[in-house]
């Protein structure tokens, strides 16, 4: 989890009103209210089908906490987690291999980098990817291919097949081979095109300039500025 960009946090105070369906308010307040050891409680209550009762004993745990004297925060990565320890049995399992994990799990916690915004205007729209929703490899611009083209209008089919990628975009069709590296125009003749798309953890990555050009919508210019990277297309 931590790999991935999460913190983990516990609870020190069960309230018990999962123990099962309808627990009364009474119990649910009894269960919140038990005495912590320390200055702090995380107290856990569930939201959700089932979990009525949980509302209606807030006011009066609130009021129980208040009284105490303690304040109520939002967990945030200042606070030291209370965290649980593992079971045996979870020690022993197996465990996922580096790749895997840096594909699907690594890859997760770029989702809160802070950064520039990447903007793109295409043909009157605009879309823009947080900091951690793209790449710069070498100088390129990497979007993953299915937010792009949804995010501007278009549509994206997989065709497990042949394992390639259909696009529709601004009235342009056109094909991409993750696999081998290569971009082919739907049209009769059309030749396909080496490219560097790649597959990370089944998102195919492509680079933003080839996608654009491929959907018949160019780059015009690109501007940088200290919050985003704002690319303009013809």
């Amino acid at each position: 989890m931590k790999q991935g960009g999460y913190h983990v946090f516990d609870w020190n105070v069960d309230s018990g009103d999962s123990k099962y369906r309808g627990v009364p308010v009474k119990d649910i307040v009894k269960g919140a209210t038990t005495k912590v050891n320390g200055n702090e409680a995380i107290v856990l209550l569930h939201d959700g089908k089932g979990h009525a009762e949980s509302v209606k004993a807030l006011p009066e745990i609130i009021s129980y906490y208040k009284k105490q004297g303690y304040a109520f925060d939002v967990l945030s990565t200042e606070v030291q987690p209370v965290q649980f320890r593992a079971q045996q049995s979870a020690r022993k399992a197996s465990q996922p291999s580096k790749q895997w994990i840096r594909e699907h799990v690594t890859a997760n916690a770029a989702l809160f980098e802070t950064g520039r915004t990447l903007a793109v205007e295409f043909g009157g729209m605009e879309t823009a990817f947080a900091a951690g929703e793209y790449k710069m490899v070498d100088g390129r611009l990497m979007v993953p291919l299915r937010s792009l083209v949804e995010r501007l209008g278009g549509s994206v089919t997989w065709k497990s097949h042949n394992k390639t990628v259909q696009v529709t975009l601004a009235g342009n069709r056109w094909e991409a081979d993750p696999v081998g590296g290569l971009l082919f125009p739907m049209q009769t003749g059309g030749k396909p095109v080496s490219s560097d798309i790649h597959l990370i953890g089944g998102t195919a990555w492509i680079p933003l300039r080839e996608a654009l050009d491929f959907s018949g919508r160019p780059v015009t210019r690109v501007t940088y500025e200290e919050s985003e990277y704002r690319v303009l297309t013809l």
